[in-house]
């Protein structure tokens, strides 16, 4: 009889994997805000961290976001993010020894030292994964593995990231992010005096210069060009010259 439950639990447990799959994984409702942005399970390349907290009725940023990794949180109420610098993809930042798409809740583990699906507002019930898998742990186990089953909502993470402003406030570090790199590039090619250097600035930033740096870097590029032409015109007439002498002496 036991096997014959255990292997009712694997067929139904497959139907129900299979099912999930089937879930779209992105995040329609964030759209207008990121297109083509995806919903993940685990953080994905580049990006930023944040903490968000649910604060008198409303989810609001209230650490980040940070490119350095946060996997810790203060309280239960807190929820951890990660937004891919480019806004290609969000993902909950859970514990990474446990699940991270679907997780069997249970009253004999203490769910609590852990930040993942059992312990985050971004769970949702799966009703028919949940009675399938008890009515077969009550059977083999008396009931002591029974619990809930409970897989990422992504209706409840959108809805997270948009009353809390998330994504703007990644675009703005990103804004800065790359500010930075743009000032630093022009610095270090206006320093050195390199030709080369300056026309790979100003075709890289011809047509985003905030700070209008590619008409100095242009400037700079005719002065040097200018200076070249001087120095080449110097050592030929110097050249000429000495020619002159050798010529008058012989």
């Amino acid at each position: 009889m036991r096997k014959i439950l255990k292997l009712i639990l694997i067929a139904l447990l497959a139907c129900l994997s299979a099912c999930a799959q089937v879930q779209t994984n992105r995040a329609l409702a964030l759209e207008p805000l990121a297109p083509g942005i995806i919903i993940a399970t685990e953080p994905v390349g580049l990006g930023y961290y944040s903490v968000v907290e649910k604060i008198d009725g409303r989810w609001q940023v209230v650490d980040g976001p940070s490119d350095q990794p946060i996997t810790q949180r203060a309280n239960d109420n807190q929820e951890i993010l990660f937004v891919n610098g480019h806004l290609r993809s969000i993902a909950p930042v859970f514990d990474r020894r446990l699940s991270k798409h679907h997780a069997h809740c249970t009253p004999s583990i203490d769910d609590d030292k852990w930040y993942w699906l059992c312990t985050s507002y971004f769970s949702s019930v799966d009703i028919a994964y949940t009675i399938g898998r008890d009515i077969v742990s009550c059977a083999m186990t008396f009931c002591l593995a029974a619990g809930t089953s409970v897989s990422l909502d992504h209706a409840k993470l959108q809805q997270v990231v948009l009353e809390s402003g998330l994504l703007d406030r990644v675009k703005d570090r990103t804004a800065q992010a790359d500010h930075q790199i743009y000032s630093s590039e022009f610095s270090e090619a206006f320093r050195s005096r390199d030709i080369e250097k300056l026309q790979q600035f100003v075709s890289r930033y011809r047509e985003n210069d905030p700070d209008q740096l590619v008409q100095m870097a242009t400037a700079k590029i005719q002065r040097l060009k200018q200076d070249e032409a001087a120095i080449a015109e110097w050592h030929r007439v110097l050249d000429e010259a000495k020619q002159n002498a050798s010529q008058s002496k012989q």
